[in-house]
Parts: structure tokens; C-alpha cells; sequence
């Protein structure tokens, strides 16, 4: 039996031009089932974003580590959701038949956010900042 969790946040004043991590808070490993991302604020300029199970991944998205091996390959090992693109004037994401299987990295390592999260790494077009809301929905199997 799966138990849905649902969780929805807003995220003010992301500057557009510029990738931004957020932390959604989610259960440490399940499967998401519904992903919801909004523009409510800021000029329709468009945006793009991606979804990984460690926050080192956004927050390494420059392409590299600190010992200047490359990051890419990392990077992909940790992404659940593929770079999605939301086209100038049009403020909404949704699918609701995703069924992607997660376990937070980070979570499984006793870093920061123990009680399990995701990271959105999100890059609004234009250069003036935009609001956002993003609405999550993961299953987590009960025995």
C-alpha cells in the first residue's frame, strides 16, 4: 500500500538569468507521482528547471567540482526529473503520471535535511526576478 504526500511552497524573487536551488521538502525515498511548477510573479519571459536527489548537484551545476573534475557525469547520475523547458508566455508545468523513483541522497549520507527532501534547480528567462509555486505529490510504500 502507498501513502501519497503532497507538499506545495512558493519561491519569491528567483532572478532571472541565474540558476537557483530550491529544497522541496519531500519522504527520504518513494516515487513522485505528480509535479506541478507555476509562474505567479515577474514577467512570462519562460523558464526551465530539473529535480535531483542530492543538492550538490544543483549547487555544483557549474560543471565542475573543487578538485576540477568534471561534474556533469555526477550530475546526471542524481537527476530524477530531466531538464524540462516552459516556453515565453506560458506560466504553468504539470504532469501528473510521472511515477519516478527517488531516494534522497543526501538523507542516506546524514547530511542537512534528514526528514528527506528534493532539489529543484531553476533557471527563470529574462533578467527581472519571478515568483514561483511548485506542488509535489510522492507515494511512499507502507508495510
Amino acid at each position: 500500500m502507498s501513502v501519497p504526500h503532497t507538499k506545495i511552497i512558493e519561491v519569491r524573487d528567483l532572478p532571472g538569468g541565474e540558476n537557483s536551488l530550491i529544497v522541496i521538502p519531500a519522504p527520504p525515498r518513494g516515487q513522485i507521482s505528480r509535479l506541478i511548477v507555476k509562474q505567479i510573479g515577474g514577467a512570462l519571459d519562460g523558464y526551465e528547471f530539473d529535480l535531483y536527489d542530492r543538492a550538490s548537484a544543483v549547487s555544483e551545476f557549474s560543471g565542475s567540482s573543487e578538485s576540477g573534475q568534471d561534474q556533469t557525469f555526477d550530475d546526471e547520475l542524481h537527476q530524477i526529473v530531466e531538464t524540462s523547458v516552459v516556453a515565453e508566455g506560458e506560466p504553468l508545468f504539470q504532469n501528473f503520471d510521472m511515477m519516478l523513483s527517488y531516494v534522497n541522497q543526501d538523507s542516506m549520507e546524514g547530511r542537512a535535511h534528514r526528514n528527506g527532501a528534493v532539489y529543484m534547480r531553476m533557471l527563470p528567462g529574462g533578467t527581472t526576478a519571478k515568483d514561483f509555486q511548485i506542488a509535489i505529490t510522492t507515494e511512499v510504500d507502507v508495510v
